[in-house]
């Protein structure tokens, strides 16, 4: 299928350049685009051609980097999260740092040293962090609050059964000089408001 369309056998070339150009613009921080069926952009690796496709019980993702020729397809039979997982594949196959999946064991911490953490960050996209009965959460309006459990006195895990860890980097006065959102292995900073 990804030679066919790059080898423009299925579509005359000037019909699928129409096909993958930009025609709506529907992530403004991160500039990703609407094509005719799928998704068109440029990370931190390359520009892109992506989709996912969601069944009940099923995933899948094909993201299409064109200028270095790499695809990255992604089957999942059990709902896991296809984008995540190209996203990190990307990454190793660019020779990019990831971070193994590893088993979260939770530490107890006094929770009067939480209140440093909560707060509103970018990612580019805002990330809140409440606490509440002594317990830190990812707050987003509309969705349930997600628990963050301390793997460490600065690290933390969230609690629903994703790959995602915040961690927090703090001076020698205890004030936070970076904050990193790890998400299925690739460790994003986070700029406190």
């Amino acid at each position: 299928w990804d030679r066919a369309i790059k080898n423009h056998t299925l579509l005359k070339r000037a019909d699928q350049d129409s096909m993958l150009a930009p025609h709506v613009l529907y992530d403004t921080l991160s500039k990703i685009y609407y094509a005719y069926g799928v998704a068109v952009g440029r990370n931190e690796l390359d520009n892109y051609i992506t989709h996912e496709g969601i069944w009940p019980g099923y995933r899948a993702c094909l993201t299409r980097y064109t200028g270095q020729d790499v695809i990255i397809v992604v089957l999942s039979n059990n709902e896991s999260y296809a984008v995540g997982t190209s996203r990190a594949l990307s990454f190793i196959v660019f020779g990019r740092d990831v971070i193994q999946p590893y088993q979260h064991k939770e530490i107890a911490i006094d929770s009067t040293a939480l209140k440093v953490y909560s707060g509103t960050y970018l990612s580019p996209a805002p990330v809140e962090f409440i606490l509440h009965d002594g317990k830190l959460y990812r707050h987003r309006a509309g969705t349930p609050d997600i628990e963050l459990k301390p793997e460490s006195p600065t690290k933390f895990f969230y609690t629903d059964n994703s790959d995602r860890q915040v961690e927090f980097m703090l001076d020698k006065q205890g004030k936070i000089e970076k904050t990193y959102l790890i998400s299925n292995g690739i460790r994003t900073p986070l700029t406190k408001q």
